[in-house]
């Protein structure tokens, strides 16, 4: 079980989610999971995810746009760290 879990929800972010990336993996502490939420995204969001290769990076995709709401709480239930 990892310390921290790391929740990023994104929809269209594009722009700036290789700058949160690199800021989620230039932490000192690296007993984390990171979770990120697309929902529903038209950008190349996905894409950019899926340059990453680390085992404790987890990406999952709504089917359907559902807000930020409902999407934290989707990636909240994802969570396994000791902290979130």
């Amino acid at each position: 079980m990892p310390r921290v879990s790391i929740i990023i929800n994104v929809y269209n972010g594009e722009a700036t989610l290789r700058e949160t990336l690199e800021s989620v993996f230039a932490q000192t502490i690296s007993d984390w999971e990171l979770i990120i939420w697309d929902d529903c995204s038209s950008d190349a969001t996905a894409e950019l995810v899926s340059e990453l290769s680390d085992p404790r990076l987890q990406f999952f995709t709504s089917s359907q746009n559902r807000g930020l709401g409902s999407s934290r709480k989707a990636a909240l239930a994802q969570a396994t760290g000791n902290w979130i």
